[in-house]
């Protein structure tokens, strides 16, 4: 027992001298981050990422502490790769490419203090952190501008085939009473940045067949996107029918949580159908 206890406490020393460098390192980029979290809708999923990232950790604890530390070499070349690409912001500032710099070194680190066998019990809460960086701007525009034009069209079609005539013009949607601006608020991307981060969660604490967990990753794509066009419809239909006050500020925005609770419904009622649908192996040699 007391063996035990030495082993756990050189492991935790050996984790808090490769954290504190780290932490010290990209400690710049802790302080961009978080205020960005706060201030952008599109992610404010930020916070979460690192918590189930730690649960993550906690849930493979046991696993975790019954492995043996074999340091590997493996580590130099990616923790060099990681610090050359943070090297590299020096000259191109660039909050998510630091960041992803921040998750190639601690891989690094992690290869070459604990070894290979470890790695592959924390490579999933490590590679999860990317999830909680914002995507650079160019990207993020030539994703956002036709989800905005999608949940328009959308929108435009269901109106129209509900009798209510409307007129799309880019992202606008022209309505007889007025004009509804489906904005970069509106586009989808807070569903489809926090959605992605909670399937790749829910993926990997299913212990279900890797093409399920991938099936369910993939989808809240189209989940994400579906439920935005409900919302942006439903808006539109306030509007339609004069209930202004309810298609903006608070009440619009409580709206956003309400769906994207029913998206999380939608892929649990995934999640339930595959896992009746498709059982494992060992369950079907079980039941014969």
């Amino acid at each position: 027992m007391e063996g035990m206890r030495s082993k756990t406490r050189r492991r935790a020393i050996t984790i808090g001298l490769v954290a504190v460098p780290i932490l010290a390192l990209y400690v710049d980029d802790w302080m961009r981050l978080i205020p960005r979290w706060w201030s952008d809708p599109n992610y404010t999923h930020g916070f979460f990422v690192p918590l189930f990232s730690l649960y993550f950790i906690w849930e493979k604890w046991d696993e975790i502490k019954a492995t043996a530390a074999r340091p590997s070499l493996l580590g130099v070349p990616v923790l060099l790769l990681g610090l050359a690409v943070k090297l590299a912001t020096l000259f191109y500032d660039s909050m998510f490419i630091s960041c992803c710099s921040m998750v190639i070194v601690i891989a690094g680190a992690l290869l070459l203090t604990l070894g290979t066998r470890m790695f592959r019990l924390l490579a999933a809460p490590v590679f999860f952190l990317v999830l909680m960086m914002p995507l650079p701007l160019p990207i993020y525009e030539r994703i956002a501008l036709p989800l905005q034009r999608l949940a328009a069209a959308a929108t435009t079609t269901v109106l129209r085939g509900c009798g209510i005539p409307a007129l799309r013009e880019g992202n606008v949607v022209e309505l007889p009473e007025r004009s509804l601006e489906v904005v970069d608020a509106c586009s989808g991307m807070r569903f489809l940045t926090g959605f992605i981060a909670l399937g790749v969660a829910f993926a990997y604490l299913g212990r279900r067949p890797l093409w399920e967990r991938s099936l369910l990753v993939v989808s809240t794509i189209p989940i994400a996107i579906f439920v935005n066009i409900l919302r942006v419809t439903f808006t539109a239909f306030l509007s339609h029918w004069g209930f202004n006050s309810l298609a903006e500020g608070t009440p619009h925005a409580g709206t956003a949580l309400v769906l994207f609770a029913l998206s999380a419904l939608l892929l649990w009622g995934e999640y339930y159908v595959l896992s009746h649908l498709f059982l494992p192996e060992e369950s079907m040699s079980e039941a014969g």
